[in-house]
């Protein structure tokens, strides 16, 4: 839902036409032809876009000095070729591989306004609910500094997200090339995992960084344990990310346990030595009463490692992995690891290593 603005006068029937556009919501397809067909211009020109806030932002267009105060936004632009707009950084893709060697900004949880300032970029993105506005947008209006905001860390709202920002840095056809390929693998999954019968799903316990913490309705990693045809036995909760007991998961008697791990603990990129993971697996399985549980019975225990999958299009690559745990037979020609080297290699531009997976093959 979008309209591009030039600079060049309008005709009043444009500018109605315009308007008609938007209220019949077509004004995004609409305004992604044009930035696709129209004629290369040397003047900057404007594009007023909806966000996933909601929000009507007036930016220049194309925009070409981009401030991400997230990961999944920087890592997304980097995907796109377009790692050069990148002129400030959250700090926790600072010290990435993948990340450019520019100016870091704080993040999306503590801003650092100087720096942002200092950088001029056209635009900051950031979270729909990460910083307040009035921690961002408010401080950063008298400089003219508009912020869009972005997720690009759900999956189900991935694509269309992606979509905008490639509009937005007037990187159509790589976004086009981007969205068909992991789209692709994204329902060549969700397609099979359609197919398959309740009773024939698999109940799934999902951990967070957090012992006793697991992933409740609205959160990423929920989403993803659905479409992956996963039942989660705490999709249920009335709060996204719900602190269970112990005797309730024996209770719930899950068929696969998921635990997810964060870099602070181990980072999995160019790792050799799995002796940390084993070590939370070990600590998982020998929790009291957990030998019960059918999941520690029949040795479906994993450990995922956040790093470089949990953002971006890397979330597919996050689905392929759960999907593959959940049902080896159904995806028995699906190779996560290959899905993971394209992900690192082809889209971020770094080499595939590390352990990403406990217990790997």
């Amino acid at each position: 839902m979008f309209k591009k603005c030039y600079r060049s006068a309008m005709t009043r029937l444009e500018g109605v036409l315009i308007i008609a556009l938007i209220a019949v919501s077509v004004v995004a397809g609409y305004a992604w032809y044009m930035a696709t067909m129209a004629p290369t211009v040397s003047a900057r020109q404007t594009i007023t876009i909806v966000d996933s806030a909601g929000r009507y932002v007036t930016v220049p267009w194309p925009v070409k000095r981009v401030v991400a105060l997230t990961t999944d936004a920087a890592m997304t632009i980097v995907a796109l070729g377009a790692k050069d707009v990148i002129v400030g950084i959250t700090k926790y893709a600072a010290s990435e591989p993948w990340a450019p060697n520019v100016t870091v900004v704080g993040s999306s949880f503590s801003p650092n306004i100087e720096a942002i300032v200092s950088v001029k970029p056209d635009i900051v993105i950031t979270y729909v609910r990460w910083p307040k506005p009035e921690d961002l947008e408010e401080k950063l209006e008298p400089f003219g500094i508009k912020v869009v905001r972005l997720d690009l860390y759900k999956i189900e709202t991935l694509f269309s997200e992606v979509k905008l920002l490639g509009l937005l840095l007037n990187r159509t056809e790589e976004t086009e090339a981007l969205i068909n390929y992991w789209k692709g693998v994204y329902e060549n999954i969700t397609s099979r995992v359609s197919e398959l019968a309740p009773e024939n799903k698999v109940k799934v316990y999902f951990e967070t960084y957090t012992d006793f913490k697991a992933v409740g309705p609205g959160s990423g990693w929920d989403q993803i344990l659905r479409l992956a045809g996963g039942i989660n036995i705490y999709a249920d909760a009335p709060v996204t990310y719900p602190v269970v007991t112990s005797e309730d998961v024996i209770n719930e008697n899950p068929e696969v346990i998921l635990k997810a791990v964060s870099t602070s603990k181990f980072d999995p990129y160019n790792a050799t030595d799995d002796t940390p993971l084993k070590q939370i697996w070990e600590s998982i399985v020998n929790r009291s009463g957990w030998n019960q549980i059918d999941a520690v019975k029949n040795g479906r225990v994993y450990i995922i490692c956040a790093g470089l999958l949990h953002d971006s299009f890397g979330l597919v690559v996050e689905l392929a992995y759960i999907a593959k745990l959940l049902y080896p037979s159904l995806f028995a020609d699906l190779d996560p690891k290959e899905l993971h080297r394209h992900f690192l290699e082809d889209n971020l531009g770094i080499p595939y290593a590390g352990i990403w997976i406990y217990p790997h093959e």
